[in-house]
């Protein structure tokens, strides 16, 4: 099974007021989020650097302009013991205070964690290209399959 990565991060070019709206909510230092998004979108570019052409393929970085105060991880999404991770920041608390619920998948044909993965979803297939290795794309944020993923 090969496990692909696929990470989905807010764009630093973003207006400085709703960056602005951003960090109050976050709990953050005022004027520290573009930094922490070059930094985080630098990390993430280094990384993929390093890997071997195989594995690069395989990593992929995209950046949403939405204002969102949740981040999500898909594990195995796929299968039918799919999970979602949904990160919640609750409002001027930071970080440290931020809450997390695993949601799974259900066959079932509204759920809230199939709300949330819809949501999500449209968030990653909206999401500008900033590294998209040889036009393979796909959905998702972290899967683990045993194909190339579906195209965008």
């Amino acid at each position: 099974m090969a496990l692909y990565g696929f990470f989905v991060l807010l764009d630093e070019t973003l207006a400085d007021g709703l960056l602005n709206v951003m960090e109050k909510h976050l709990g953050i230092a005022t004027a520290t989020l573009k930094a922490r998004l070059k930094h985080a979108h630098a990390h993430f570019a280094e990384f993929r650097a390093s890997l071997s052409t195989e594995h690069r393929l395989r990593f992929i970085v995209r950046r949403h302009r939405n204002v969102i105060t949740c981040s999500a991880m898909f594990l195995d999404w796929s299968d039918s013991e799919g999970k979602l991770l949904v990160d919640t920041k609750i409002a001027g608390a930071g970080r440290d205070k931020s809450f997390g619920m695993e949601f799974r998948k259900t066959v079932q044909a509204t759920t809230l964690s199939s709300e949330l993965a819809s949501s999500f979803r449209r968030i990653a297939d909206e999401a500008a290209a900033s590294t998209v290795p040889d036009g393979i794309q796909m959905h998702g944020f972290i899967t683990r399959q045993t194909e190339i993923p579906p195209s965008v």
